[in-house]
């Protein structure tokens, strides 16, 4: 299996664009698609929630059909314990919380909750006829069973993982009933790995992990809070009592210790990468790493049951930005593949091209996803944000270690975009594709003049930045950008996604 991941959560793109991208995956040598639809369709499970600009269930299914003649296995993913903010954001389902006011998780307590996602997983199964899998989504589940007491209650006997555990085996049967194979997210079990003596073994694991680079060993370690990379160094007694035989190949530390885990509890596994994903900045994402790690994490899939490639589009930047998605492959000569990709594209040598988009990478203020009130939860950014970003960010002390960041980057993304021009005047191809490179380069060495500004105006320290440039700058970057999302995106969301990087910020200047 070589999978693709359609996320809906932040762009609804258009048929047409979606028909030609599925023609390119194909192409690319994918062979499935998962689609995380949430309210991008108009489901009759949830009605209310959708958006106006959600597409019926007939327009899904031409979709899927024309997927499927191309030779995809379409399989759905239902969030059913975590993100679910799209769902309970909506009056009519809040009772459904596992705290009040709350708009995740869902309360696995809650008989109403087992009988509305029966009900919604039915919906889906019956639209996706075909399909042999069924992914139930359940990670990050960070904060279940902090107000409810039922949960709290099953928690003092059984502990959060058999809770979590039982939750995901109810639903479990219910897609294995339908005739499908149940997948879910491996993070939570990788938390809590007593769940791997509850859960059914026919649930198969999607192990995703978007900083494992097989010519860096470090490992990821998971814990409460999402987790760190660290060397053997940062390696805690509780994941080697959790992992001890598994933290180590041959002597050697071993960056795939989750699968080979896993696997041993006897689950099938499919390895996950990403090309776009956190940390990565608005725009343009950091592609060397997100070409090293799909590559390495492909590597594992080809042992396991399969590799997965997601891209999460609350980052907002293009498909065609994300050259992982296209070049992945079960290689390790990564500099190669960047090569490739390269000369494929533009006839240059690739070396100095992802060097750029490297500088490039680090996060400034107001460079990354939340950071202008826009994220999974919200979908418009309320008014006056930049300000109460500033506000927030003092309040909570980072405000200055964000500024210092965003001074240090300033110079480094100035020379970026210098490399990006010098390397526009040696290319023999691919204009359109590389313009879109320098424009989001352009784009982001805007944004550190932004936060550089706003921040030292917030903290009333003086700065040398031009405000008048830097607003003159914000104007064209939305003149340009809006017809770019408008050829991929609906006429609504391409206005929400110019509203989210370039009307947040201006609005500051009024």
């Amino acid at each position: 299996m070589k999978a693709f991941h359609f996320d809906f959560n932040t762009a609804f793109f258009r048929m047409d664009y979606l028909k030609e991208f599925i023609r390119k995956l194909r192409s690319y040598g994918y062979d499935t698609l998962l689609w995380e639809l949430e309210d991008f369709v108009i489901w009759k499970s949830a009605p209310e929630c959708s958006q106006h600009d959600s597409i019926t269930k007939d327009e899904l299914r031409q979709l899927l059909d024309f997927a499927a003649e191309l030779g995809f296995e379409n399989i759905p993913l239902l969030q059913c314990l975590g993100h679910c903010e799209y769902v309970l954001s909506h009056p009519e389902y809040a009772h459904l919380a596992d705290a009040p006011g709350e708009w995740s998780p869902y309360c696995p307590s809650n008989d109403r909750v087992l009988e509305f996602l029966e009900k919604w997983i039915s919906e889906y199964m019956a639209l996706f006829a075909e399909s042999r899998l069924f992914h139930l989504g359940c990670d990050e589940v960070w904060r279940l069973a902090e107000k409810c007491p039922a949960c709290q209650r099953r928690i003092a006997s059984g502990g959060k993982g058999r809770l979590m555990a039982e939750h995901i085996n109810y639903l479990s049967q219910i897609v294995l009933n339908g005739g499908k194979t149940p997948v879910i997210w491996a993070d939570m079990l990788l938390i809590h790995p007593e769940m791997a003596e509850v859960l059914d073994k026919k649930i198969v694991m999607a192990d995703w992990r978007y900083e494992l680079r097989s010519d860096r060993k470090k490992l990821w370690l998971w814990d409460e809070k999402g987790g760190f990379l660290t060397d053997e160094a940062g390696i805690t007694e509780k994941m080697r009592h959790n992992f001890g035989k598994y933290l180590y190949d041959n002597g050697k530390l071993n960056i795939h210790y989750t699968t080979d885990f896993l696997r041993d509890k006897g689950f099938a596994v499919i390895c996950a990468g990403a090309s776009s994903c956190f940390p990565d900045n608005f725009l343009l994402g950091n592609a060397a790493n997100h070409i090293a790690n799909s590559c390495t994490m492909m590597v594992k899939g080809g042992e396991n049951s399969g590799y997965l490639h997601t891209s999460w589009t609350v980052h907002c930047f293009f498909y065609e930005l994300q050259p992982a998605i296209e070049m992945v492959t079960a290689s390790g000569n990564y500099a190669q593949v960047m090569d490739d990709y390269t000369q494929k594209h533009f006839g240059i040598e690739g070396k100095e091209f992802f060097a750029a988009l490297d500088m490039l990478s680090p996060r400034v203020l107001f460079s990354g996803a939340e950071s202008t009130g826009c994220g999974k939860a919200i979908k418009e950014p309320a008014p006056g944000i930049i300000r109460q970003r500033l506000q927030e960010f003092h309040q909570a002390e980072i405000l200055g270690s964000g500024l210092e960041t965003t001074v240090k980057a300033l110079p480094q993304f100035a020379a970026a975009v210098e490399i990006l021009k010098n390397l526009q005047k040696r290319i023999c191809r691919g204009e359109e594709l590389f313009s879109l490179y320098l424009l989001a380069a352009e784009a982001l060495l805007n944004r550190a003049k932004f936060g550089i500004m706003a921040a030292s105006e917030f903290l009333n320290i003086p700065h040398d930045i031009d405000r008048n440039e830097v607003k003159a700058e914000l104007l064209d970057l939305k003149e340009h950008y809006y017809p770019e999302y408008a050829l991929r995106q609906t006429p609504e969301h391409a206005r929400r996604m110019v509203n989210i990087l370039f009307n947040t910020l201006l609005e500051y200047f009024n």
